[in-house]
Parts: structure tokens; C-alpha cells; sequence
């Protein structure tokens, strides 16, 4: 018998980890330094209310559906994921509030209420950020993590429309000019780090 694969933590990457090992065959022990299992995923419960710690959103459903199936088991059975509208509520210092919906007029529609140009710099945006996502997601979200030769993959006249060359905020602020949306903008990147 071959020795067990240890893993530290069980986080949702421990977890995720070892259910891919144990589905594959292989004897998986997992160490954890907390008294429960789950990571950033907890709760913290008092004087009758509940807040979750994280992770609070699930962008790619597909990645979970996929680890359940590599166990031969069927995400639906086990969670009902819902989706939740606003997705956020954002409040800012000078009292604005700004629900983040994927409802498209009704996003447009408060952003006007802040600046009008920012509803095209927003649309122009969201091209932007697809075309980046439609360019890179294949060698760094989708697949296994980037080689030189994952790389070539993609056209190379492709990468030069990835613009590289400046930070997420410096892109946004070229598109947007209020504060409120920059700083909206600006958290998505705290998703992938």
C-alpha cells in the first residue's frame, strides 16, 4: 500500500484537494489547527444572528459541480445554491447606495444617479474586463497553472490586447470617474487575488 498524501488545512482548497486524491485512489489525511473543518468558510453565531466569514460569493458554480463528479456525486444533491439579488449592497460615506446587480438597466440606471459618463466608461468596462477574461481565462482560471507552453496556446497578437502594462486601477480609473464605482470595480480583484 502506498503511503497517504497529508494535507494541511482544510480549507475549501485542502478539502477540494483531498476529495480529488481520495476519488483517484489514494489514501488522503488531512491536519487541521481548528476545531472545525472548513477554512475561510465559517460563521461566527451570536446574540441571535449569524454572519458568515466567507467565502460569500461563488462565481464559478462549474468548479464545484466538477469536484463533486470526480467523487461520482452530484453537487444538487448535497447543496441548493441560490441566486441572491442584490448581489451586494455597497454604502458609502456620503450616503450613496449601490446595489450590484446583474440586472443591467438597473445598474445603469444608479450609476447614472452618480455621473452620467460613467455609465458608458461602466459598459466599456465590462467589454474590457470580457476581453481580458476571454483572452487569459484559458491558461490561468481554467486549466491547470500556467506553463511556457500553455502560453502559445493563445495567439500571440491576442496577449497584446491584454493590456499588461498598467494596474486593474489605473484601467479603471481611464474608464470611470467616481469614486463609488472605482472602488466597486476595484474589489472584484479581491475574488482571485
Amino acid at each position: 500500500m502506498s503511503k497517504p498524501i497529508l494535507i494541511i488545512g482544510a480549507g475549501i482548497g485542502g478539502l477540494s484537494a483531498a476529495i480529488r486524491l481520495a476519488a483517484a485512489g489514494r489514501r488522503v489525511i488531512i491536519y487541521e489547527k481548528n476545531a472545525q473543518v472548513g477554512g475561510k468558510m465559517s460563521q461566527i453565531i451570536a446574540d441571535g444572528f449569524r454572519w458568515d466569514t466567507g467565502p460569500s460569493v461563488i462565481t464559478m458554480r462549474h468548479v464545484f459541480a466538477d469536484l463533486f463528479a470526480a467523487a461520482g456525486r452530484s453537487l444538487d444533491d448535497y447543496l441548493t445554491l441560490l441566486p441572491v439579488e442584490p448581489l451586494t449592497r455597497y454604502f458609502y460615506p456620503d450616503g450613496f447606495v449601490l446595489d450590484a446587480t446583474r440586472d443591467l438597466a438597473q445598474m445603469t440606471a444608479q450609476i447614472a444617479q452618480l455621473d452620467e459618463r460613467d455609465v458608458e466608461g461602466y459598459l466599456a468596462y465590462l467589454a474590457y474586463a470580457a476581453r481580458i477574461h476571454r483572452i487569459t481565462g484559458p491558461v490561468f482560471i481554467y486549466d491547470q497553472p500556467p506553463t511556457p507552453r500553455s502560453f502559445l496556446r493563445v495567439p500571440m497578437r491576442e496577449w497584446f490586447q491584454v493590456d499588461g502594462t498598467r494596474t486593474m486601477n489605473r484601467a479603471i480609473d481611464s474608464f470611470v470617474h467616481t469614486p463609488h464605482l472605482r472602488q466597486l470595480l476595484g474589489r472584484f480583484a479581491t475574488y482571485v487575488g
